[in-house]
């Protein structure tokens, strides 16, 4: 039996109205060796396990589904630990959501191209787009992904070590390709709660060799999909902001004492946001007694600090009440 050579994990849950883009995608790529797609289906409520039953009868030998009769996600199953990992059969693995899709025919073999050139990459990824679907579907570049991105982006491919990953907000998760080996052993360490499984995929993967970005749009993630992970962050009020920022902060932190302060520049980078998130979503000033959170707010300009000290010391329903005139127009 041939061996495969990537396994492409992905995750679906009612997304009937996507992911037909998302298998169409997976089933034209180009390639000189073989992939699997390993499809978990968390008992969509739509129609999306009979789309993906029609691509699974026309392309039995890629198309591998699960299909659950019960949701595992309500149940607190880590699906793709639980259910994903341990049937993938890939040197690589790849990843793209159910309402994600790879626009490029040759994304796999790019990327594999080069991994296998280079066993020292330890994890890939590629540029994209992002359509807002609350805005139309506006289509506009992933990376850079903000103003504070542009000024580290140079329109070229490109190595990133540990200490560069701070110049990348986000990247597109669609993109993903790392080794399945150096994941088996990262994720010995990766069992912290943590909600961005993107970002500690990207910082782990790499801390074990580097990261190679391939200059290429080849994926497209939607954004503000409704029941996203993303659009339900947007939500959440002080307190959950708090424990999200927090559990991020204490990710990027342990992985900074795995690599035994060898990357703590640029590791101190990545946390600065999160920080500061968890700074202004925080009450009183209790959070200024980790040295951590202190260093961060001491580099704040005195507008920021002024700024962190009333959203510190603003009651909980004040800062609603303002929030909601502010949406509102009224302030």
């Amino acid at each position: 039996m041939e061996d495969i050579k990537v396994s492409v994990l992905c995750l679906v849950y009612n997304h009937e109205k996507y992911i037909r883009d998302c298998l169409e995608g997976f089933v034209m790529q180009k390639t000189d060796f073989k992939y699997e797609v390993l499809i978990h289906d968390d008992a969509s409520t739509d129609n999306s396990a009979a789309i993906i039953r029609e691509f699974e009868e026309k392309y039995p030998d890629i198309i591998k589904p699960i299909y659950q009769t019960e949701n595992q996600y309500s149940k607190g199953v880590k699906i793709t630990r639980e259910f994903q990992y341990p049937r993938a059969r890939g040197k690589y693995l790849a990843l793209c959501e159910g309402d994600d899709y790879w626009i490029d025919p040759y994304k796999l073999s790019k990327q594999v191209e080069y991994m296998d050139a280079h066993p020292d990459c330890t994890f890939c990824f590629t540029n994209g787009y992002i359509d807002d679907m609350a805005n139309g579907a506006k289509r506009r570049d992933f990376i850079p992904f903000n103003r504070n991105d542009e000024k580290f982006f140079r329109n070229e491919s490109r190595r990133y070590t540990l200490d560069d990953m701070h110049e990348l907000t986000f990247v597109p998760t669609a993109s993903f390709l790392y080794s399945r080996d150096v994941l088996m052993k990262a994720l010995e360490h990766m069992n912290e709660k943590c909600p961005t499984a993107d970002l500690r995929i990207r910082l782990y993967l790499t801390s074990y060799g580097y990261a190679y970005y391939i200059n290429d749009k080849t994926c497209v993630y939607r954004q503000n999909v409704q029941g996203s992970a993303m659009s339900g962050w947007k939500k959440q009020d002080r307190k959950a902001k708090y424990i999200h920022s927090e559990l991020i902060v204490n990710m990027i932190t342990k992985l900074d004492r795995l690599t035994e302060g060898k990357h703590s520049e640029g590791l101190y980078k990545c946390n600065y946001p999160y920080v500061c998130a968890l700074l202004y979503s925080s009450t009183g000033f209790k959070a200024l007694q980790n040295p951590l959170y202190k260093k961060v707010y001491k580099s704040f300009t005195l507008s920021r600090k002024l700024k962190f000290t009333i959203k510190a010391l603003t009651p909980d329903f004040l800062l609603k009440l303002i929030q909601k005139y502010k949406a509102q127009g009224r302030i």
